[in-house]
């Protein structure tokens, strides 16, 4: 929805924020212990022997870690642009159920098929664009019915967040096609979910479930991170 100027100006995207915020301290971290593919990235990434070995936050902080400073930074563009969007359209509850859904899809599909160890945002913030696209389809009025044209948002920060993501990917030496087609079919179920809730149960219980699915989200972020800094201080 193309919110008033006023209205704009007043919303900040909190959630979106403190994700970017976690992704460079994160980042941050790793870089002046060692280097930016330190012991840190280590203990977060994708990796297929240490998954196997019951280590599964790493498919959850798989997601918040970076090899490469340039591709953080372009990556951490993208959050601040469709993530901000979605965070306007469906709350911070929405934002950290579809990042978090997203990231965890996308490093299933990478453990599924790509055999090398992974990090990196990229399959969750490709989540956050589909969603972030659905959504608009949706209040275009696009996928069912017809939307009043003021309830119609903004493509442009989809169409930026996608130039800004396939600037990351370029700049990525392996590309993983298996976590970007996981995260993306993860945000669009999480957008199909989050838009079939309002029309099945109405607005307020749609509410109430969205904000226990960001709940949910936010619990099992933190709890994967409580891990991973448990494992990274036994290294």
């Amino acid at each position: 929805m193309n919110a008033p100027p006023a209205a704009a100006a007043a919303h900040i995207p909190w959630a979106s924020l403190a994700l970017a915020l976690l992704l460079a301290v994160l980042h941050g971290v790793d870089g002046l212990v060692s280097s930016p593919s330190g012991p840190l990235l280590r203990a977060a990434a994708k990796d297929p022997a240490a998954l196997a070995q019951g280590e599964l936050w790493r498919l959850v902080t798989a997601s918040l870690v970076h090899a490469s400073g340039s591709v953080l930074l372009l990556h951490l563009l993208a959050l601040l642009v469709v993530g901000a969007w979605l965070e306007h359209r469906q709350g911070a509850a929405g934002l950290l159920f579809t990042f978090t859904c997203s990231g965890i899809a996308a490093s299933l599909a990478s453990w599924r098929f790509t055999p090398a160890a992974s990090a990196g945002a990229s399959g969750a913030l490709l989540g956050l664009a589909m969603a972030t696209l659905l959504d608009g389809l949706f209040a275009r009025g696009v996928v069912a019915g017809r939307a009043p044209a003021a309830a119609r948002p903004s493509s442009w920060p989809v169409v930026l967040g996608l130039v800004l993501l396939i600037g990351g990917a370029l700049a990525t030496p392996a590309v993983d096609h298996a976590a970007h087609l996981g995260g993306l079919a993860a945000g669009g179920g999480a957008a199909l979910l989050l838009a079939g809730s309002r029309r099945g149960l109405g607005a307020p219980r749609a509410d109430r479930l969205r904000q226990g699915l960001g709940l949910t989200s936010g619990l099992l972020l933190g709890g994967s991170l409580v891990l991973l800094i448990w494992r990274w201080a036994a290294t």
